[in-house]
This record gives structure tokens, sequence and C-alpha cells, in this order.
């Protein structure tokens, strides 16, 4: 730790209060500068000033929270919103509601200069034929759903962030015998709130498609990113995964996102599966085609087949009863392999006791 370091953690733990406002002070326009020598000891020394004895250091925290990293913000303004102080309380909500507002303002902006954007490649391609206007303007149409996407997102992620942390001092101020008087309906809320993050985060991921950055990786190499990252999840079911032999390959892909779509498919089958069952995750070369076929088989209850004709929608989930789901996952594994690749997805099944997905894609190298 640093001089400068040291000095501030005195100052933050001094039993002189004017101190401590000195502390928030410092560190504080550190964080807005981005110069704090230890972020995550700084972090935890504002948490600590967020608590403390003297309202006024509180307040102080309070009125300088705006200038705060979002992670750093979201992090310490429900407490201070909470605060049993009424000056503390204030000052947090009026920042917090400048915070918003100037969110939004500098989104609009930013949304609005887009727009203008689209708008001008539609009348550039008003000159040219129709096959070309017609395909600028079906981009623009897009691009403009995914600024409208990142928009509902955003305000969604916004009025989720107090509601978590309102469960949150519930759970923690509730006796024992209110708590298990009521632990349902907070766990459904609880369930509920999880289901919309997860949409918040898929509409994100959706939007994010839109510029699209091509890497080159082994066959092999994605298949162990798929594995590693449902692992666990096939452990707690004490579900088989069983992994052939990946083609020694390279594929052109968006990484990340075909990572996605596979582990979404994955997660599925093995959330399907019974206790000790077994899926099967393989990937094929087909030379004549140039593509790569990864097929995942589980031994689940299957799916019937007026589920099978939807089951690429958004929203369409047969996993309801079983927890949070939304039924995005197998649309966001369609937008990627079908939209984003120009490959194909299909699913096959029996009805009762097998269900098989096949996910082709262009090699693309």
């Amino acid at each position: 730790m640093s001089s400068a370091a040291k000095d501030l953690e005195k100052l933050a733990r001094s039993t002189n209060g004017g101190d401590r406002v000195k502390a928030v002070e410092h560190l504080v326009d550190q964080a807005r500068r981005g110069e704090s020598d230890d972020a995550t000891e700084a972090f935890k020394l504002l948490k600590l000033l967020s608590s403390d004895g003297k309202w006024e250091v509180r307040q102080a925290l309070a009125e300088k929270a705006t200038l705060l990293p979002d992670s750093w913000f979201w992090k310490l303004i429900p407490g201070l919103l909470d605060d049993a102080n009424p000056f503390v309380k204030k000052a947090a909500l009026r920042v917090k509601r400048l915070r918003s507002q100037s969110a939004g303002q500098k989104d609009d902006e930013k949304d609005e200069r887009a727009m203008d954007r689209l708008a001008s490649k539609i009348e550039a391609a008003s000159s040219k034929n129709p096959n070309a206007f017609h395909k600028a303007v079906m981009t623009a149409l897009r691009d403009a759903q995914g600024l409208a996407i990142n928009e509902f997102a955003h305000e969604l992620k916004n009025l989720l962030h107090p509601l978590n942390s309102q469960l949150s001092h519930l759970r923690e101020d509730f006796s024992d015998h209110t708590l298990r008087k009521h632990s349902e309906t907070l766990n459904r809320i609880a369930q509920r709130s999880k289901r919309l993050e997860d949409f918040s985060e898929s509409m994100r991921f959706i939007a994010e498609g839109r510029k699209l950055h091509f890497d080159v990786i082994r066959c092999g190499s994605l298949v162990d990113q798929v594995c590693q990252a449902v692992q666990d999840l096939a452990d707690e079911k004490g579900v088989s995964l069983i992994v052939r032999e990946p083609p020694d390959v390279n594929l052109r892909v968006v990484i990340e996102r075909m990572a996605r779509a596979l582990i979404n498919i994955v997660k599925n089958a093995i959330e399907a599966s019974p206790d000790g069952g077994r899926v099967e995750f393989s990937a094929t070369l087909f030379d004549e085609a140039g593509e790569i076929e990864f097929v995942i088989r589980d031994n689940g209850p299957g799916i019937k087949e007026e589920y099978r004709r939807v089951i690429f929608s958004p929203f369409a989930s047969g996993k309801k009863e079983q927890g949070p789901h939304l039924g995005m996952g197998l649309y966001l594994a369609y937008s990627v392999v079908e939209l984003e690749h120009r490959g194909a997805i299909e699913v096959d099944s029996d009805g009762e006791s097998w269900t098989v997905f096949r996910c082709r894609v262009p090699l693309g190298t």
C-alpha cells in the first residue's frame, strides 16, 4: 500500500468526523479520476464510511456519490437511500435522481445521433437500385430496433437495483419467525426479479449482435469453453457429460457469442436430463459443405411436437414450472447460429425419452 493510500485510510478511520469527511472527498475524487492505487481497498473504505456513526459523514458521501463509477454508485446508494437520517436520505435521493437523468440525457443524445446516421444511410441509398435500397432500409430498421432494446434494458436495470436492495434489507431485518412466515413470498419476488434481470441481459445480448467481430478459434477450444461453463451444473445434477473428440479444424466465428449459443443448448439438455442421466456433445466436420455440425443429445423426457414448432421463439419455455425461466436461451442460440453466422439449427425428439439439437455453422475460414 502506498503512503498516499495509508494516509487516506488513516483519515477514514480517524476519530475526528471532519477527517472522515475529508476522506470521503479524497476517495470519491480519486475514484472519479480513476487514480486509486488500490480500487478494492478504496471501495471498502467508502463502504465503511457509508455506515459511519456521524450522519454528516454519510451525508457528505451521499452528496458526492453521483461522481462515482456506476458499479460503485449502485452498490453504495441503496444503503444511503435507506438511511435513518432524513438529511442523508434526502441527499441520496437527489443524487440518484440526478444520476438517472444524466444517464438518460446522454443515452437520448447518443440515440438521436445514431438515428440521424441511420436516416442518412437510407437517404443515400434511395438513389441506388431497388435491391440495394431495400437492404439499406432493412438494416436501418434492425439497428433502430437495437437502439430501442438497449434503452428498454437500461430502464429495466434501473428499476431492479432498488427492488433487489430492498429484498436484501428485508431478509436482514426480519426476525427468524417473520422470515419463515414470509419466506415463500420473498422467494417468489426474488425469482421474478431474477427473470427480469435475465430478460434485460438477453435483450442487451441481442442488441450487441448488430456489431460483430469474427475471430478464428480451434473447434476443440470452443468445445472446451462450452464444457467448462456447464460442468458444475452437470456435477450438481449427477449428469454425465459425454464429449466426443472434435475435428482438428479452425472456425471463424464471434467466439463469445457462439460459445454462449452452445452453452444455452447444453445447459437446457442437462436441466432436462434426469439425475444420473447423460448428455452427449459432439462436433462433426462436413468437408463438402464447409461446415461444422454440433450435436447435443439428452435422455430427458423429450419435447412434444407442438412445442418443437415454436421452441426457437422468444419466451417459448417448457420449464416455467421448474423456476425462473424466460424461454430466451434457445431464441438467443437461434439468433447467433442462423441470423449472425448464417448457419442452421434444428431440434428432433420422440417426445418421450430423448432430444437432439443440431447446429450447423460454416467454417468461414
